[in-house]
């Protein structure tokens, strides 16, 4: 039983009927609840599946810092394999900031703490502690089954 009360708070997330649709329409599916990292992959528009590992530590007050993931090699996702996106998402999963270590987005803990301007410029993309992880879901499967997705590289879960 969960101890911590962000731990406790990530888990009835997952159990809410908002995350569980996600995982009913195929949308995205959990891999791995091992407190503070959560693996869950998300479903892009040619059916390629891309992995996500959310470190959720202080959750949900505190964002989550998110990484494109590889699960074979439990290590980041090699800048190859990584999607091809174009405008507006471009810069969403780069791998040329902070060495691809985090996703290249305001709900990101650490892309959000070093940019600035973010909480003017994109408020409308910043974290919500009440839609918690699932607003992240929503957010990755928007992007990779958006017209700017143009490839993966690889099935790259």
């Amino acid at each position: 039983m969960a101890e911590r009360p962000d731990e406790r708070a990530l888990l009835a997330e997952l159990a809410t009927p908002r995350f569980e649709l996600g995982v009913a329409l195929g949308h995205w599916r959990l891999i791995l609840v091992q407190w503070p990292i959560v693996i869950l992959t998300v479903v892009a528009s040619d059916r390629s599946e891309f992995a996500f590992r959310f470190e959720c530590t202080g959750y949900p007050a505190d964002r989550p810092e998110v990484a494109i993931w590889d699960t074979e090699k439990n290590t980041l996702l090699a800048a190859e394999s990584r999607p091809v996106m174009l405008d507006p998402y471009q810069l969403v999963f780069r791998n040329d900031w902070e060495n691809g270590m985090h996703l290249y987005h305001p709900m990101e803990r650490h892309a959000f703490t070093t940019h600035n301007g973010w909480s003017n410029d994109l408020r409308f993309k910043l974290w919500n502690p009440g839609r918690g992880l699932t607003q992240w879901c929503h957010e990755l499967h928007g992007i990779l089954n958006s017209s700017a997705y143009q490839s993966s590289h690889a099935n790259a879960a």
